[in-house]
């Protein structure tokens, strides 16, 4: 979350000017940037391994069904709204071919919205953790090694635009199902592992154990990476879809996870505060893109510096937008835990802006 705000944040107030991708720097901080979708991707797989719990028979409760679908949905209307094209929604039937490509762009949260769903299926259809744990695997690494095939295909060519952006890059999607959802897929694979341990030997089976997977991914794909980048394939950019470069990134964020174990290990303390964070997710995604790009009814950071700081002071903004952030959040999560009413207030307070910035 730390990467992904101060990424936006840098990125959309520096002076493009000023950034060298050249640098060594900025090339690391890119690199580190290009880990935080499956990172996220990847521990929200192990996430949820754990948040679907199911009965004797092997089925999940109606109940988690249900709350499976309406996050999946909350995140797919929220991914649409953030970049909702119109002032008001009744102006959407004048709207140009070009703004609905726009629109229909696919970023994480649309993505991941329909991961949960793919994954609330396999869930459902494999009754047990063992299937659960085999299928995980093989659709994670076959969404990796499919991505060039399908991003060869045009496939708005017979599907709408909507459906056609969640396969496809060619209309400017950020996040395809080809290749993101494989980390979430892997990431339940390397949950489903994580279960099969006693609770408190869990913590060091992340230190001793996930960096061994990813040092696997990482053998495999550097020389696959190596390999396909000397192929001449037309309209094939190695750098968003050669299975070689995803199993890399997929391994870098096992063994990253390895060193967190190790840092919580050390900060246990304090974990109950980015624990916190980590269940308000959503929460910062939403809250720290309004401070960068604002609302319909409230300016954001650039609106009055966009492109145009210094690094220095690009920095500076994204730290002050990455704090305000993290604060909102940590007041909003006490407030409905201290007051049983707080949570209605802005349940109905969202309800009443999205009316007004919508129909008004």
């Amino acid at each position: 979350m730390f990467m992904m705000m101060m990424g936006h944040s840098v990125f959309a107030l520096t002076s493009p000017a000023a950034i060298n991708m050249n640098d060594p720097f900025w090339m690391i901080w890119e690199f580190l940037r290009g880990m935080t979708a499956p990172l996220f991707l990847t521990v929200s797989g192990i996430v949820h391994v754990f948040a679907n719990k199911r009965d004797e028979s092997g089925l999940l409760p109606k109940n988690v069904v249900k709350k499976r679908i309406k996050t999946a949905l909350m995140l797919l209307g929220v991914g649409y709204l953030l970049v909702f094209p119109v002032a008001r929604i009744y102006d959407l039937p004048f709207l140009s071919q070009e703004a609905w490509k726009l629109f229909f762009q696919v970023n994480v949260l649309q993505m991941f919205g329909i991961s949960l769903l793919l994954l609330l299926v396999l869930n459902i259809i494999s009754k047990t953790e063992q299937r659960l744990m085999k299928w995980s695997l093989i659709i994670g690494l076959s969404i990796f090694f499919a991505t060039p095939l399908v991003q060869m295909v045009n496939w708005f060519g017979f599907m709408p635009e909507f459906a056609g952006a969640y396969l496809s890059l060619a209309h400017g999607s950020l996040f395809p199902i080809f290749p993101f959802s494989g980390f979430i897929f892997i990431g339940t694979f390397m949950g489903l592992l994580l279960k099969k341990q006693a609770v408190e030997d869990r913590t060091n089976f992340i230190i001793n154990r996930f960096y061994l997977f990813g040092a696997l991914f990482m053998i495999v794909g550097i020389p696959l990476f190596v390999w396909i980048s000397k192929m001449p394939v037309a309209n094939f950019d190695i750098w968003k879809v050669s299975p070689g470069l995803i199993l890399i990134r997929a391994g870098f964020v096992l063994m990253l996870l390895s060193g967190f174990g190790l840092l919580y290990k050390a900060t246990r303390g304090i974990s109950k505060y980015y624990s916190l964070f980590g269940k308000r997710a959503i929460y910062i995604y939403v809250i720290h893109l309004i401070l960068i790009y604002g609302s319909p009814i409230t300016p954001g950071f650039e609106t009055f510096y966009k492109l145009s700081l210094s690094p220095e002071y690009g920095f500076v903004c994204a730290a002050i937008i990455v704090a305000s952030t993290l604060l909102i959040t940590y007041l909003y999560d006490r407030s409905v835990n201290s007051k049983n009413k707080a949570k209605i207030f802005y349940k109905y307070a969202l309800t009443a802006y999205l009316i007004y910035v919508l129909f008004i």
